[in-house]
């Protein structure tokens, strides 16, 4: 469909019935975009003032000419409320840049408002890099080259403003590499940090200053190839990040702390060092603080799952972690699983992974504390057993090398810990129970010999009958298991031995 964009003038008055539509007086100019409407009784229309909506298209007039002062004053006023613009505001204001650039043929007109030649030069520059793998420098000089060779053979009555304008942003463009862009907006984060000012400012002056350089920080660490990320995180033995941490530590506003989580997430995710660096600063304590103060629930989502990626590798903490994640943050996070805010299933789930990804380093700690609770737990065993289902695992959000070699499932690991106590293993409900060896015997029929998940189903099947919950259940298919791991010259010894003990301690009978 062609982008029709028209003068109009409005032939009786109309009232808008709600704000889709637009109020029209008698004689009023308009600009019409025909594109923007599907229903051809209906046209979508804007004021001098910048004011848009549908209008019956039976109530205008729409003319063949455009007057450009018409649309100059119309564009201009549509164009000061961009920043709550609707889908239909954006696309008018680029229908009506381009029919402004099809009727004037100005080329200011057009560097002004069509394109930017600075974006297009930097562009250019990146893609030869990128294709080439050329240093930004030799990168710009192939682009000047070939637009030098372009210019030679193009008549010069085809060189207009544009074209000069881009010759312009190509010689003067900087060619900082990656690592030094990413380099100064560490710094400039660093020197905010140790501004002495900062803290004494009550109006907060410089919060669009910080805002601006943490979205810049994000962007450029999900743009930039990952390995001169890494790089710059590594430097001076991570000192950036140490800064960063500190910097969250003092930081009270809200906006600047969900982009300093943001940018602490995309770190983990670019370098596993990284993750070990935050687990042994103040973060996890200042985390395990911040979440019980109840924050906005977009930083309680980020915080929580920031708190299971720094816990997340098994990797042991310094003792004064547990000064905040402690007793009382693993009873606030019980509470969070069993009653989340507002029902929210999503807050409840990142609370079960914070559980599971602290009790891989300290499951003494975290049993300690379930064994004391008083308050049932159904909805953190029932979030157990669909995970277990799935063999799922919500502390696995990493994709790095070294978190493959974690040698357990966290959930696993977990439900391990709980049916090796009889008070905790009486957290599960009969059918939960009942479940959860139907799991059982499904996976140990279904994995391989030398399948290492082996190990784990029979350990827990082995504390599930210790404990006294085995009722009987399944008993034929367990049987069946067993045997076949027994008479199959390929089972693991560790495997084999496992089945041994279950059978040997009399517990493992049909009901």
């Amino acid at each position: 469909m062609a982008s029709t964009v028209c003068q109009a003038l409005a032939l009786y008055e109309y009232e808008a019935k709600d704000d889709r539509l637009l109020n029209l007086r008698q004689d009023q100019s308009l600009i019409v975009i025909e594109k923007l409407s599907r229903d051809p009784n209906w046209l979508y229309a804007i004021t001098a003032d910048g004011l848009t909506g549908f209008v019956p298209s039976n109530y205008v007039f729409k003319s063949t000419e455009l007057d450009t002062q018409l649309a100059d004053r119309t564009l201009s006023a549509l164009q000061k409320t961009s920043e709550t613009h609707n889908e239909f505001q954006k696309k008018a204001v680029r229908c009506l840049r381009e029919k402004m650039a099809l009727s004037r043929l100005n080329s200011d007109w057009l560097s002004e408002n069509l394109w930017d030649p600075q974006q297009v030069a930097r562009e250019m520059v990146d893609q030869v890099q990128a294709a080439t793998k050329l240093s930004p420098q030799m990168s710009k000089t192939v682009v000047r080259i070939v637009l030098d060779k372009v210019a030679e053979t193009m008549p010069s009555t085809l060189q207009s403003n544009l074209w000069r304008a881009l010759m312009s942003k190509i010689e003067t463009l900087s060619t900082t590499s990656d690592f030094e862009r990413l380099t100064e907006v560490f710094k400039g984060l660093y020197l905010t940090k140790n501004d002495e000012q900062q803290r004494s400012w009550p109006l907060h002056q410089d919060e669009n200053t910080i805002n601006t350089m943490l979205e810049q920080l994000y962007s450029m660490l999900v743009e930039i190839d990952s390995k001169t990320c890494a790089r710059v995180l590594a430097s001076e033995n991570y000192e950036y990040i140490t800064t960063l941490v500190a910097y969250y530590q003092m930081e009270t506003r809200h906006s600047l702390r969900v982009w300093m989580l943001r940018v602490f997430l995309t770190c983990c995710e670019l370098d596993y060092c990284v993750v070990s660096v935050l687990l042994h600063s103040i973060l996890p304590m200042e985390l395990a603080r911040d979440l019980q103060t109840q924050p906005d629930l977009e930083r309680f989502k980020y915080s929580l799952l920031l708190l299971t990626v720094i816990f997340c590798t098994g990797e042991k903490p310094p003792n004064d972690v547990y000064g905040q994640v402690n007793e009382t943050f693993i009873d606030f996070l019980l509470e969070r699983i069993e009653k989340p805010v507002d029902d929210d299933q999503e807050l409840a789930e990142l609370c079960v992974g914070v559980l599971l990804a602290i009790s891989l380093t300290a499951s003494d700690f975290v049993m300690e504390k379930l064994l004391k609770t008083e308050q049932p737990l159904q909805c953190l065993t029932q979030k157990l057993l669909l995970l277990i289902n799935r063999e799922d695992d919500p502390t696995k959000i990493l994709n790095h090398t070294e978190l493959s070699a974690r040698p357990t499932n966290s959930v696993m690991n977990m439900l391990i810990c709980l049916f090796s106590e009889h008070k905790t293993a009486d957290l599960f409900y009969l059918n939960d129970l009942h479940v959860l060896i139907d799991i059982i015997a499904r996976q140990l029929a279904d994995t391989q010999p030398t399948d290492e998940r082996r190990a784990d189903y029979l350990q827990l099947i082995e504390n599930i009958i210790n404990q006294g919950c085995y009722q009987g259940h399944r008993f034929t298919q367990l049987e069946k298991c067993f045997t076949e791991i027994l008479n199959c010259s390929e089972s693991l010894d560790s495997h084999v031995k496992l089945v041994r003990r279950i059978q040997e301690s009399g517990k493992f009978k049909p009901s």
